[in-house]
């Protein structure tokens, strides 16, 4: 089972490379004053290691940046090498739920890359507003450079909100689809999700391709949202909320309230049930996970729609969800929905 070994002390890690690295440092620092570049090129040089470049950065947060970045590559091949599923695993789609998540080496900390207002709860079918702030009240610039993450934004303008309006994929939009598929098959989270999925011979031999793009899709449903009959349906991801949010067309109304309510959810939380609107029609509960990256959920999805049911129980990172997926179709099924609600919220209906 793989574990996080940098993460705790990531700090720690950068300030020591800085210190091995100084002309790092004086570069940093020195391209925030007016000097002659040239100049800079030819004082600096000697102070970079036999054989490297100097490092093609302007502010100091690009410099920490680039060292998260490669401490994160450490972390993503070391949980590639574990993304084998055990015997255990293999009888238990919880167990490999919980081991995905442990391999999310991309997931976002909470108030390091992000921090959310949650503000005030509400029942679910109370429809005033609880909530006067934005959602999100930080995210943190350098997310949207991560390779899967940047991939997954450029998806995401790719479909219609409304169901009954057939769509056509551009080249461009082919080509994004591709790079999106490429990034997330490197990750430890898709690469558990295949081997498992070999394993169990859940596979199948042919994959079903359509000729003619339909007017939805499961991952239009669950990533991006749709709208019907005047509803509002899916949207159940981070990126997609956070971008409508800041372009005004999503009001955050504040999360709703358990059942049986037994803690409010916090900023920590990366489970929250929400109620919004959304171009001004109401989605009244949404349930999504926060700070997960975009494999991450690729992979539990596939792995629920592949080896598991319409409702599967699993605890991930301490939370006991049911995990719904909703198949369309029994020759070549399809997903329709597929979404996480926390077990004592499991009464209330979501889509």
């Amino acid at each position: 089972m793989y574990r996080h070994p940098l993460t705790p002390g990531i700090s720690h890690c950068i300030v020591r490379v800085l210190t091995d690295h100084p002309y790092v440092i004086t570069r940093g620092l020195a391209e925030t004053a007016t000097v002659d570049s040239e100049e800079l090129e030819t004082q600096l040089q000697p102070l970079a290691p036999e054989g490297e470049e100097l490092p093609a950065v302007t502010e100091m947060d690009d410099i920490l940046e680039d060292c998260i970045n490669c401490f994160r590559n450490v972390e993503l091949n070391a949980a590639r090498e574990s993304a084998q599923s055990t015997d255990a695993e293999l009888d238990d789609l919880s167990l490999a739920a919980k081991e995905l998540w442990e391999l999310d080496t991309n997931r976002l900390e909470p108030d390091v890359d992000y921090h959310v207002n949650l503000q005030d709860g509400k029942d679910a079918y109370q429809s005033g507003n609880a909530a006067e702030m934005p959602l999100f009240q930080y995210v943190d610039k350098h997310v949207f450079r991560r390779p899967t993450f940047a991939a997954f934004y450029k998806l995401l303008d790719n479909y219609e909100r409304s169901t009954g309006q057939e769509e056509s994929a551009s080249n461009t939009e082919r080509a994004e689809n591709s790079d999106f598929l490429t990034k997330i098959m490197r990750t430890p989270c898709m690469e558990f999700c295949y081997n498992y999925c070999r394993e169990k011979g859940a596979l199948p031999d042919e994959f079903y391709r359509r000729d003619n793009r339909n007017d939805s899709s499961g991952f239009e449903h669950v990533f991006v949202g749709e709208e019907r009959d005047g509803k509002v349906i899916g949207l159940h991801n981070l990126l997609q909320l956070l971008i409508e949010e800041r372009r005004k067309a999503l009001n955050y109304k504040g999360y709703v309230i358990p059942r049986r309510r037994t803690q409010d959810p916090t900023a920590f939380d990366q489970v929250l049930t929400l109620q919004f609107e959304w171009e001004g029609e109401l989605e009244p509960v949404s349930t999504c996970f926060i700070g997960v990256s975009p494999e991450f959920e690729m992979a539990l999805y596939t792995l629920m729609f592949l080896c598991g049911g319409e409702e599967n129980e699993v605890t991930v990172g301490g939370y006991d969800l049911t995990v719904v997926c909703h198949k369309i179709g029994r020759t070549n099924p399809k997903i329709g929905s597929a979404f996480p609600k926390k077990r004592l919220e499991q009464s209330i209906n979501g889509t």
